[in-house]
């Protein structure tokens, strides 16, 4: 996880069969319903898929909470 900004989170995935795929469907639905986030795949050359996620002022609590709950997903 990197944060290049106060309304940008930035998060690495492992790639696999079908991760891009998935987490493309996953974003899009997720737009869908929260339109305030932008959200931007990539696919790197080290096999790792990109996933960059930008808010506006108004929501960067969200972003925050959303880099929060990141951040603590590998802790028990």
């Amino acid at each position: 996880m990197y944060r290049p900004g106060p309304l940008r989170l930035r998060l690495g995935l492992a790639g696999g069969p079908g991760v891009e795929e998935r987490l493309r469907d996953l974003v899009e639905r997720e737009a869908g319903c929260c339109s305030f986030f932008t959200f931007t795949v990539t696919l790197g050359e080290d096999g790792l898929v990109g996933l960059d996620i930008a808010v506006d002022r108004e929501h960067a609590a969200v972003l925050d909470s959303l880099a929060a709950r990141t951040a603590a997903g590998g802790r028990s």
